[in-house]
């Protein structure tokens, strides 16, 4: 409904054509596809914590990559290779290892939570880091060349040149809010406040 400007991509792992890829037909699997502009797939590397706790075989990694593409296709819709990326370098790592390992404020403690995946046996975060066109392509060196070439190259191209630049929040000037009084308010709250900590 409110898709006007938009484009839909379908994500990483943690996505509705992933699962239906896993789960479900190839029938299922292209009319999913149809409700997305452009659908998605990971260097392999993404999916290797899957593998790690055994939710998957390594060789199903490529298995649900080549259906995701072929069910992409026949839905009509550009398949391309994203990086999911977290992080600009591999010794980054690190920092979200860290983030994801720490305790959620407010998550459940259901173990197939995402955010509880840390602490489960044989968890290793997946590999993040922003990727050179060469390390994507090799990550999907168990395709056809041209292929490779079509969804890392190509396509992520024709949906980049799709994509209007705009600065969300213009960085020349602020907004005020539009609050009655509010120049008056934020003061009066400010003071009020540091008063309160500090005294006259």
């Amino acid at each position: 409904e409110y898709r006007t400007n938009l484009l839909i991509g379908s994500a990483c792992f943690n996505s509705e054509v992933y699962d239906v890829a896993r789960y479900y037909n190839r029938d299922r699997l292209i009319e999913t596809c149809k409700f997305y502009d452009y659908i998605e797939v990971q260097h392999p590397e993404n999916y290797s914590h899957l593998v790690n706790m055994g939710e998957i075989e390594p060789e199903d990694v490529n298995k649900y990559i080549n259906d995701i593409i072929d069910a992409g296709k026949a839905a009509g819709k550009l398949v391309v290779a994203t990086g999911d990326v977290h992080y600009l370098s591999p010794r980054e790592k690190i920092f979200r290892d860290v983030y994801i390992s720490a305790p959620q404020v407010g998550k459940t403690n259901h173990p197939l939570n995402p955010y509880n995946r840390a602490n489960l046996p044989n968890f290793e975060n997946p590999n993040q880091h922003y990727r050179t066109t060469k390390e994507m392509l090799d990550g999907f060196s168990f395709l056809p060349d041209d292929l490779a070439r079509e969804i890392v190259i190509t396509n992520t191209n024709l949906i980049a040149d799709q994509i209007e630049k705009i600065m969300p929040v213009p960085n020349d000037h602020l907004y005020t809010p539009t609050i009655d009084n509010v120049e008056n308010i934020l003061k009066d709250l400010c003071y009020g406040r540091a008063h309160e900590l500090y005294g006259d």
